[in-house]
């Protein structure tokens, strides 16, 4: 398990983060999207709970395809393919 006393920040959206807290008391574990501001309220108003920190939550956003590349990267790898035909990057593009 985690070290408890700091706080996962995994971004849902773009404007409040998501903590994970521990209750002490029953060893349950529960994630609540808040701002720092509440959390250190909140930490206060249960004294019973403690926060846990982890890895956020990364990644390429166009690996994972949520973006695309855009043009002009596309545009570089089309001067890299006609440089160099016969590397694999040639077999990458011809597939697209």
């Amino acid at each position: 398990m985690e070290k408890p006393g700091y706080a996962i920040l995994v971004y849902i959206n773009k404007n409040m983060p998501t903590y994970t807290f521990r209750n002490k008391d029953t060893e349950e574990v529960y994630d609540k999207i808040m701002s720092w501001n509440s959390r250190e309220e909140y930490l206060k108003e249960n004294p019973n709970l403690e926060t846990i920190i982890g890895a956020p939550a990364m990644g390429d956003v166009v690996r994972l395809g949520i973006r695309k590349p855009d043009q002009g990267f596309n545009e570089v790898l089309s001067k890299i393919h006609a440089a160099n035909y016969k590397s694999n990057l040639a077999d990458k593009l011809s597939r697209k």
